[in-house]
């Protein structure tokens, strides 16, 4: 008998009316793992789940944010702030730039 290539689907979120995908991922200070969610329907959303066992997971936060990203990638963690975003790390405002 041979082994599975890959166990079963789990499921991390099914909002009736969205269309959903994981766009992030990374671990928090014990270990578990985080997964920003894009969420497009009616309204455009990022959900963060948590979970420890890679079965349940435990939605963290919608972040309604001033500006909507386009997406939000892996998290890491950075000395002195904790965790972050990659997209957070770099923020570039451009105003009154030269045209060439």
């Amino acid at each position: 008998m041979r082994a599975p290539l890959q166990t079963a689907e789990t499921v991390v979120a099914n909002t009736v009316g969205y269309g959903e995908v994981t766009v992030g991922k990374g671990l928090d200070s014990t270990g578990a793992m985080l997964l920003w969610v894009r969420r497009i329907g009616k309204e455009w959303n990022h959900d963060l789940y948590r979970t420890a066992d890679g079965v349940t997971f435990t939605l963290v936060a919608t972040p309604k944010l001033a500006v909507q990203p386009m997406q939000i990638t892996d998290v890491f963690a950075v000395p002195e702030v904790g965790l972050c975003p990659a997209d957070s790390i770099i923020t570039l405002r451009i105003r009154n730039a030269p045209r060439f």
